[in-house]
C-alpha cells in the first residue's frame, strides 16, 4: 500500500495540531495538580485552626472497674505499718530494758 503526497500534506498539517494539543494537556495536568494542591492547603489550614468535633463515647466507656484491689493495698499497707510499729516498740522495749547498752555489742576480735 503506498502512501499517495496528499496523505503525507495532511499527516504533516495535523502533527502540529496534535503537538499543541499533547502540549494543552501536559499544562492542563499541571493546572490540575496546582489546583488539587492549593485546596488541600486550604482544607488543612481550616482544619487546624478549628477545633476537632468530639466523637460520641459509650456510656461505661469511661468507668474504671472496681475489684477491691485498692482496697486489698490500702489493708496490706497497713498490715506493714503495724509491724514495722511493732519491731520499733520492741527494739525501743529492749532499750528500755538495758538504757546503759552494756552487753549489746560483743567483741570477737579481742
Amino acid at each position: 500500500m503506498a502512501v499517495n503526497p496528499l496523505d503525507l500534506q495532511t499527516n504533516f498539517l495535523q502533527m502540529s495540531n496534535v503537538g499543541k494539543q499533547q502540549a494543552l494537556s501536559k499544562e492542563s495536568q499541571v493546572l490540575r495538580q496546582d489546583h488539587a494542591s492549593e485546596n488541600l492547603s486550604k482544607t488543612s489550614e481550616k482544619n487546624a485552626e478549628d477545633v476537632p468535633e468530639t466523637k460520641q463515647i459509650a456510656e461505661n466507656s469511661g468507668k474504671v472497674k472496681n475489684d477491691g484491689s485498692r482496697k486489698q493495698n490500702q489493708e496490706e499497707e497497713k498490715n506493714k505499718q503495724k509491724k514495722e510499729k511493732e519491731k520499733s516498740d520492741q527494739q525501743n522495749s529492749n532499750l528500755e530494758a538495758n538504757p546503759s547498752g552494756i552487753g549489746q555489742n560483743i567483741d570477737l576480735l579481742g
